[in-house]
């Protein structure tokens, strides 16, 4: 085996979730590919659970500092600023009702079939009727807004970039609605994201892709699996496949800062 190239998945639970063992995992998969695309390198991938959140730059400083990869694919969700939810509103008010409501929204949850919104059955309403009552009295909140977002992934790019002798992908998000999805200002809210992240890459020649587009090209439909919550592993797959030609171009130097889904598809690496 010739070098060793660690690549660390920064994001949600996705990339480190498996249904049947490590091997199902996203993290498993990108090095899967990695290792068919390119067995002369050692490849070793690695996840770390960090969300969009206020706290994401320094989070993902620490990761790298602590794991010292040779890359870094952010792997950017947008349900923190474009979904809202009642137990934020509830934050806002008061961390004591917070605190008190988060469990009592659990305690809902697996009684209603779990998952984020309880089972899409009668049964599913023991959670779904409460929070609907509740987000008619209360309110709902988004968990970070979208500049607050937009500023938090520049800091943490500008961080990393820091870093030299790193490479690091961006993987912009898919958007997928769900019942906690702000419908009146969602299309605002992508759209600024999308493009404030764009243009930060494009200027500062960040390698970047468009994993809703990619989808679209796949023809792949949103389904989630049998935990309530995360994609099924056709879905993980076609992220995990991506995401290493992904990887791949982006450490051979790529031509063009926006990875389109024909160049990744040029990588040729096959399910």
């Amino acid at each position: 085996m010739g070098e060793v190239r660690r690549v660390l998945i920064v994001g949600s639970s996705t990339a480190s979730y498996s249904e049947a063992g490590p091997q199902s995992s996203e993290y498993a998969l990108l090095e899967s590919y990695l290792g068919r695309a390119r067995p002369e390198t050692d490849w070793r991938c690695e996840a770390e659970l960090i969300y969009l959140t206020r706290s994401m730059a320094e989070r993902t400083l620490a990761a790298v500092q602590e794991r010292r990869p040779d890359v870094v694919v952010l792997r950017l969700v947008g349900g923190n600023f474009f979904n809202e939810y009642v137990i934020e509103r509830l934050r806002q008010i008061s961390p004591l009702a917070y605190r008190w409501s988060r469990d009592v929204a659990e305690w809902l949850r697996r009684l209603g079939g779990g998952g984020p919104h309880g089972l899409d059955t009668p049964r599913g309403w023991i959670y779904r009727l409460p929070r609907w009552l509740m987000a008619k009295t209360v309110g709902t909140a988004p968990r970070i807004r979208v500049e607050e977002a937009i500023a938090v992934v520049s800091a943490t790019l500008d961080g990393l970039l820091q870093h030299e002798d790193l490479t690091t992908v961006v993987r912009l998000p898919s958007y997928p609605k769900t019942s906690d999805t702000n419908l009146k200002d969602y299309e605002l809210r992508v759209r600024l994201f999308d493009r404030s992240v764009r243009e930060y890459c494009e200027r500062r020649r960040v390698p970047y892709y468009d994993w809703a587009e990619v989808r679209r090209m796949a023809g792949d439909e949103r389904r989630i699996g049998g935990d309530g919550w995360h994609p099924v592993l056709d879905t993980r797959d076609l992220d995990a496949r991506s995401m290493a030609a992904a990887v791949l171009l982006a450490v051979d130097g790529p031509s063009e800062v926006r990875l389109a889904p024909s160049s990744l598809e040029a990588v040729g690496l096959q399910a």
